[in-house]
């Protein structure tokens, strides 16, 4: 980014509104370039840069929902998983122990008096939610032909579907640009910061 490697984190932290351009190179235009480290290819991205004029301020805010998606998974309710438990013998061992089927079958009344109740449990949706994802920039630019300057903060707010799950960043750029004649100096200051929790049930492709 802006001539200087950065890593997957902060290339997903960016915002959109920062970027002028992105270009990908593969091949041999990536490492005449960037050498062995281009091998693989390099995603060349150019941000913005201060524009001239009058002082300006501009905010820009958004949010997004978060939802699970469980449209592909197709359970058996409990007392469908039920009754295909009682056809598979799992609730009888094979043996003329009379003890421990009159324990597996008392085991059976006791699920099966749960599941007549009405207890119907649907285990891939307890660790889930619907969240409110939220982003916030401001940015503070001005200058002229010559001299050019912009100062801009973000605050980013992720809540994933999976409970206690969250990921929060915050980043600040400074921009100072200087054109003599023929010639651009440009210096970026960039800082941030992240905070992400994982959930107790882990991951959702895991759970």
């Amino acid at each position: 980014m802006d001539g200087f490697p950065i890593s997957l984190q902060r290339m997903m932290d960016l915002n959109m509104n920062e970027i002028a351009s992105i270009t990908l190179l593969k091949d041999g235009s990536a490492t005449a370039l960037y050498g062995s480290q281009g091998a693989n290819g390099v995603i060349v991205i150019t941000t913005k840069q201060p524009a001239p004029g009058k002082l300006r301020l501009t905010y820009r805010g958004g949010i997004n929902v978060s939802l699970p998606d469980l449209s592909s998974y197709n359970l058996l309710n409990a007392r469908d998983k039920l009754a295909l438990e009682k056809a598979s013998g799992y609730f009888s061992n094979g043996t003329m122990d009379p003890a421990n089927n009159l324990l597996l079958e008392k085991y059976y009344n006791d699920v099966l008096s749960l599941v007549e109740s009405g207890v119907n449990t649907d285990w891939l949706s307890k660790p889930l939610r619907t969240q409110v994802d939220q982003n916030h920039s401001l940015r503070l630019e001005g200058g002229d032909n010559a001299f050019r300057y912009a100062m801009e903060g973000q605050y980013n707010r992720i809540n994933g579907v999976m409970k206690e799950s969250s990921r929060e960043t915050v980043n600040g750029t400074i921009t100072l640009s200087y054109r003599l004649n023929k010639l651009n100096f440009s210096n970026n200051l960039r800082v941030g910061n992240s905070k992400s929790n994982e959930s107790p049930w882990g991951s959702f492709s895991s759970y």
